[in-house]
């Protein structure tokens, strides 16, 4: 029978529970039901805990996702219905904007996608 994928362990033991995972260049993100924000890094087959934000979110991380068309690159991070975005240094996560939806009395988010480009402007003499 032929396998498309396999699986490797990569995390054991860990002793929070995850919520949300996502991955950019050697880096690997974890969003816990505590609002932990784990970051491991790969280096030479092996995988260790790079970076842990204890207090990232009051509550469950639900999603995130990370855009390298910007530099430096940012994560978006979806929590208690507040889609927040930060910009991801080499050893920082810094607040850049938080959206105000769930505040203002609006319908909270639960789920959100991204599609960006980068895009080039023409300069016309």
């Amino acid at each position: 029978m032929l396998e498309a994928l396999t699986t490797h362990e990569l995390l054991s033991n860990i002793p929070v529970q995850i919520e949300s995972i996502c991955t950019y260049e050697d880096r690997l993100l974890v969003g816990t039901k505590q609002g932990t924000l784990l970051v491991y890094k790969f280096e030479n087959d092996k995988i260790d805990l790079f970076l842990t934000l204890k207090g990232f979110s009051k509550k469950t991380i639900n999603q995130i996702s990370v855009t390298t068309v910007f530099s430096p690159y940012q994560l978006v991070a979806l929590s208690e219905g507040t889609l927040s975005v930060y910009n991801i240094q080499q050893s920082s996560i810094q607040l850049l904007q938080c959206d105000g939806m769930a505040k203002a009395r609006a319908q909270p988010s639960s789920l959100f996608t991204s599609q960006l480009r980068q895009m080039r402007c023409l300069q016309l003499n």
